[in-house]
């Protein structure tokens, strides 16, 4: 029987995800718990490997900030998605930064995201669903699957069902965020801050093992591949196209080794923050002198 993985919440975390599921097995089937993205730098490369692996993601609070605020910020108007800088829609945004095709057919594919998986005994939600499991498709409950936490109970004292606590299922979700992956009677919450340094989290169904993988740093580093990808546009007057590598931020660009040398110096004059902490390697492309190949790790 084929084994299903159910991770936390990855917001952008790519690098993270991509060395987490080298210790999930392969064939597993992976189910992601909402919010793949904001706050983290590659938001677009995780939704992207989502879709390409034909993988099954639940609706989060997050992917729901973004279909509801994606149209003003497209626009440039006053939204809280972007301008509030704890959602981390600027980091988003920044990540589809000339890919908007791309970001109009995430957007077609987030739309289509369940609120809930049923997989007896497993419920599987974004947020603490436990005591709505009874009202599940009811839609003025929709709210509660994307922002419930297990500790609301006492703050907000919403309308949890009466007994919940000895419901035969389990939930298995995210949202809440905790140091190590928190288990109660009939629930795992397995948001164990990936995005605020700690580590990204996972929890094999049946046999309730857990994979975790601390943070890369290259995740939530203030330097981001699109924010270094402007600045050697800007300076260089040249297009500059980015990839992630394994381990690494890959750039190309159509200037000779010894051009990009010159123009790194000069951005290294007008923003030393930039770069700093990161290896450089400059490569010449082999197959044509004047493009060249920047590569950054930390």
């Amino acid at each position: 029987m084929r084994t299903t993985v159910v991770i936390g919440d990855v917001h952008g975390c790519f690098f993270t995800l991509k060395r987490l599921l080298k210790k999930i097995p392969q064939e597993a089937e992976i189910i992601l718990a909402g919010d793949l993205c904001d706050r983290g730098n590659y938001t677009k490369e995780v939704i992207e490997w989502v879709i390409q692996g034909e993988h099954t993601a639940i609706l989060g609070n997050h992917e729901s900030y973004m279909l509801e605020h994606i149209q003003a910020a497209l626009k440039g108007k006053p939204n809280r998605w972007v301008d509030e800088e704890c959602i981390g829609g600027r980091e988003t945004m920044s990540s589809y930064k000339g890919a908007w095709s791309t970001l109009e057919r995430h957007l077609r594919w987030m739309r289509e995201n369940p609120l809930y998986l049923w997989r007896e005994p497993y419920f599987i939600t974004h947020a603490f669903a436990l005591p709505y499991f009874k009202r599940r498709d009811i839609p003025e409950k929709r709210h509660a699957f994307l922002v419930n936490r297990v500790r609301d109970t006492k703050e907000w004292g919403h309308d949890f069902e009466e007994g919940y606590e000895a419901y035969e299922l389990i939930n298995i979700f995210g949202h809440e965020v905790s140091k190590e992956v928190r288990v109660g009677k009939n629930f795992y919450g397995i948001d164990t801050g990936c995005v605020y340094g700690n580590k990204l989290s996972a929890i094999e169904l049946g046999s309730m093992k857990l994979y975790e993988e601390l943070t890369h740093p290259l995740d939530i580093s203030s330097t981001s591949a699109p924010l270094v990808a402007e600045h050697l546009t800007k300076i260089s007057q040249t297009p500059v196209h980015w990839r992630l590598e394994e381990e690494a931020l890959l750039f190309e660009i159509g200037l000779s080794p010894k051009r990009l040398e010159g123009i790194l110096k000069r951005l290294k004059r007008k923003n030393p923050e930039l770069l700093e902490g990161f290896e450089l390697q400059i490569q010449e492309n082999p197959a044509s002198p004047s493009l060249s190949r920047l590569l950054l790790t930390l």
